[in-house]
């Protein structure tokens, strides 16, 4: 970059130092804890496709001379048009599934269905933050915001459904283990921790727990509380067994 008079510099420098600082956020021993291992394949995929496919490539025909302004950012909107196309696309089938969801009675195929959504969610959640680090890079058109503001309204409504299902869920099972209706599984403190960070997770992309229904806030809520309980009894046997000195054995 300062091998020539490039434009761009001095905000390329920070984007740069950005994607390092949230790489270094990362913690690369726990991948497998708490979706560690999906944020780092988003994070490389976003700097992939936003960053290498567009801006560096920007900045290598602005270097070699060959850069025609109105031919680049005709092809980044083109490449976040694409984007946000196919988000658009994903909110609306999420949005059926949703209307399948309540109109059938069978509570298998609607866990098939809630498991649709779900994973479609995730996905949408990921190319939601795609489409806004590319609009934040180079804008897009006032149909494209529109679009973006369409989308967020659907993800915030399947991330509030899905949040509040994944709270109750653990509020059952710990209270199974509470009440003493089944025993403590082996590595519950690890599996509570990637659950409870999943409802973590979306009451974060609705904007926070008081930006969440007050059915599903309440359910979150109550859903720490019960984790930290059986974790708190899941560290008190592990320091039982410690003391017998089974390993000296």
């Amino acid at each position: 970059m300062d091998s020539f008079d490039y434009d761009e510099r001095d905000k390329h420098k920070r984007i740069h130092a950005s994607f390092v600082e949230k790489l270094d956020g990362i913690d690369r021993d726990n991948l497998h804890k708490d979706g560690g291992s999906e944020k780092l394949f988003f994070l490389i995929y976003n700097w992939l496709v936003t960053h290498i496919v567009s801006i560096d490539r920007i900045m290598i025909a602005k270097m070699n001379g060959e850069y025609d302004d109105a031919v680049g950012i005709e092809t980044i909107h083109k490449q976040t048009g694409i984007v946000i196309e196919n988000a658009y696309q994903l909110a609306a089938r999420i949005m059926n599934t949703d209307l399948q969801t309540s109109s059938t009675t069978d509570d298998y195929h609607k866990k098939i269905i809630m498991h649709d959504v779900s994973k479609s969610t995730e996905r949408l959640i990921n190319l939601m933050e795609l489409a806004d680090s590319r609009v934040q890079v180079s804008g897009c058109s006032n149909f494209q915001l529109k679009r973006l503001g369409e989308i967020r309204h659907a993800l915030t409504k399947s991330a509030d459904s899905l949040a509040e299902t994944a709270a109750k869920k653990i509020i059952q099972f710990c209270g199974d283990i509470l009440s003493g209706k089944q025993g403590i599984p082996l590595g519950i403190g690890d599996v509570l921790r990637r659950q409870t960070g999943r409802v973590a997770s979306l009451a974060a992309v609705i904007g926070g727990l008081d930006a969440m229904s007050a059915t599903a806030k309440t359910a979150a809520f109550e859903a720490n509380k019960v984790a930290a309980k059986v974790m708190e009894i899941e560290l008190g046997s592990a320091a039982s067994l410690r003391n017998l000195d089974i390993a000296e054995e």
